[in-house]
């Protein structure tokens, strides 16, 4: 959950630490991890060794100590042969796998290194000197430089090459390691959140207008268009005003033209023979990584079953993040989604300012995805289970393709209004966008093939126009 969680201080400029001996820990540190066998080293309290000989000299020294904290090695290798097969992190595939908590792992890391562990219960206050970091950058931070009693300290949540380069410095340097904290990244960057949350909710609801003025709302139709427009309405009510029945007539007929264009491209479509979706699938260690995100505003009667739904999806849990975004006032949707205790959705919290609209939470949102597609839900969304397999196998098919429209398709057709919905949705979904997406029309348009309410973003992509996002609802047809 991003929100701010304890009582430590950010150094002011704090690249560049006031003790010269912290000065050199984030940069000069390198070499095997201590406290494995490989290193040689003691632990920094001087214990022995955590990886004893009858644990697998295979096993991930990232999670070789769990050995020592109740975790079987049977699981610890499993866990460190689906990392390599899925290009995973292997104490993530112990978390998802349901053996032990992100908070748990990070804590039996502070306590094997013998390093304190900061809690996101704690109280934390930031410094108003502490410097912005990019909104981009969110979702990679690792560590941070914060003050505690006044003393400089290092925040970490430290992984890979990383862990071996810290272990090896508190190796070699003991007197270091009252400086430095162990914290779940999620604390981190709740920090950082927390810290510039209206710098990056105003950066959120006004990217678009600061990128380009003439796509944003706030931007004004030029001196010509705004004479054009006003040369046509004064003909118009002065035709009207002459000649009524002939004015009628005459708007009646250029009106019919258009709805008859849109009844030739139905038709059109309609008479299209759709080819069939390929039956294969992806590998596992093929799958992309994907961010699940869900706008939700006021929705806390709908959280239990929208959990429920989205638990259902089947996608590997290592390479699936569900962002349920919220409004930060909002307490009622966000004490629902705490009451779950399921670490599998991450909440963030929007800070409250206008406009509160979807896009905005939408991009506000955006820098903490992990995922290599982005994939955008509505609260009353019921996805189909294999979807998300189905979307990565149409890119994988096609890396060319910009975004995935999946077919929607109305639950509710009890009176004769909602029967109409249903049966223009189906007519839109299922005849009309695959039929245009098949013709590439209109060029550049994406590909319609799943039968699900998503639309799917390669994530970069989507965050290279971020600034350009104006509705990212399943709902909104690319192309009708």
């Amino acid at each position: 959950m991003y929100e701010v969680p304890a009582d430590l201080e950010m150094v002011p400029g704090h690249e560049r630490p006031a003790v010269s001996a912290w000065r050199n820990i984030a940069e000069d540190i390198g070499g095997p991890r201590p406290g494995s066998p490989a290193s040689g080293i003691p632990a920094p309290d001087g214990r022995k060794p955590v990886i004893d000989a009858d644990i697998d000299a295979t096993i991930d020294p990232a999670i070789a100590f769990l050995g020592g904290f109740g975790i079987s090695r049977r699981a610890l290798d499993l866990a460190t042969r689906l990392a390599a097969t899925r290009g995973t992190a292997a104490h993530d595939e112990l978390i998802a796998a349901g053996i032990l908590k992100s908070d748990d792992y990070w804590a039996y890391l502070a306590d094997d290194l013998g390093l304190p562990f900061v809690t996101a219960s704690e109280a934390l206050a930031m410094s108003p000197a502490a410097r912005f970091v990019p909104s981009e950058a969110l979702r990679r931070a690792d560590r941070l430089m914060v003050m505690d009693g006044g003393e400089p300290v290092l925040l970490m949540a430290p992984t890979g090459a990383m862990l071996s380069r810290l272990c090896d410095s508190v190796g070699r340097a003991p007197q270091i390691a009252h400086r430095i904290r162990i914290a779940v990244p999620e604390t981190i960057r709740s920090l950082l959140l927390r810290r510039q949350a209206g710098h990056y909710a105003e950066c959120a609801a006004h990217r678009l207008r600061r990128a380009s003025l003439a796509s944003s709302a706030f931007g004004r139709p030029g001196p010509v268009i705004t004479s054009i427009m006003a040369a046509m309405t004064g003909l118009f009510a002065a035709a009207a005003w002459t000649a009524p029945a002939m004015t009628l007539f005459v708007a009646a007929g250029l009106m019919s033209l258009i709805f008859f264009n849109s009844v030739l491209w139905k038709l059109a479509a309609a008479l299209h023979r759709q080819r069939p979706q390929p039956a294969e699938a992806l590998w596992e260690s093929d799958l992309p990584a994907y961010t699940i995100m869900v706008p939700l505003y006021r929705e806390a009667n709908i959280i239990p079953d929208l959990m429920a739904s989205l638990g259902a999806i089947d996608y590997p849990r290592i390479k699936l993040q569900v962002l349920l975004i919220a409004e930060a006032d909002d307490h009622e949707t966000i004490a629902a989604i705490r009451r779950s205790g399921d670490d599998r959705f991450e909440l963030v919290c929007v800070p409250p300012a206008a406009p509160r609209t979807k896009p905005k939470a939408l991009v506000f949102a955006l820098p903490f995805a992990r995922g290599d597609f982005v994939v955008v839900y509505d609260a009353e969304d019921r996805p189909e289970s294999g979807q998300l397999r189905q979307a990565a196998l149409a890119f994988a098919a096609d890396p060319g393709l910009g975004c995935v429209q999946a077919r929607l398709t109305p639950d509710n057709a009890e009176t004769w209004l909602s029967a109409m919905f249903t049966i223009e949705y189906a007519a839109n979904f299922d005849v009309l966008l695959p039929a245009l997406a098949a013709w590439r029309l209109p060029p550049g348009a994406c590909r319609c093939r799943l039968a699900a309410p998503p639309t799917t973003f390669p994530a970069a992509s989507c965050k290279k126009s971020a600034p350009g996002i104006r509705s990212m609802s399943p709902r909104m047809p690319i192309s009708a």
